[in-house]
């Protein structure tokens, strides 16, 4: 059983941000690039997957090591597949018809209202 742990504080510095935002620029450029060799299909499934849980799975082993790692995982394999998935199908049918601004704008909206529900059932075991 994978143990959960609580919030830990982060001290962010210049050198760690940059790091992150690079990391998480070079695994969101591998994706634009494989849609542009693969096409659609094969870039849609690599800008899903490694954009969020490479980079979330990378950043948090190195900051706060292999089991906080874990657990956060634990928690991304249901509820950052569900966002992702929102999201994108928002993405697919508010982009045309409200435009890139609006329709993003939408679509987070909507995944970040489904993002509550394992949200509130995780904090909810943990009282």
């Amino acid at each position: 059983m994978i143990k959960s742990f609580g919030a830990i504080a982060t001290m962010y510095t210049l050198p760690t941000l940059l790091f992150r935002a690079s990391l998480s620029g070079a695994i969101v450029t591998l994706a634009v690039l494989m849609a542009k060799i693969g096409g659609p299909l094969i870039g849609g499934m690599f800008v899903a997957f490694p954009a969020v849980f490479l980079s979330a799975a990378i950043i948090t082993y190195w900051a706060h090591g292999k089991e906080f790692s874990r657990a956060v995982m634990k928690v991304l394999m249901i509820s950052g597949a569900l966002n992702v998935m929102v999201y994108a199908v928002g993405i697919r049918y508010l982009v045309v018809p409200y435009g890139i601004l609006y329709g993003t704008l939408f679509s987070y909206i909507i995944s970040a209202l489904f993002a509550a529900i394992p949200y509130l059932s995780v904090v909810k075991r943990r009282v």
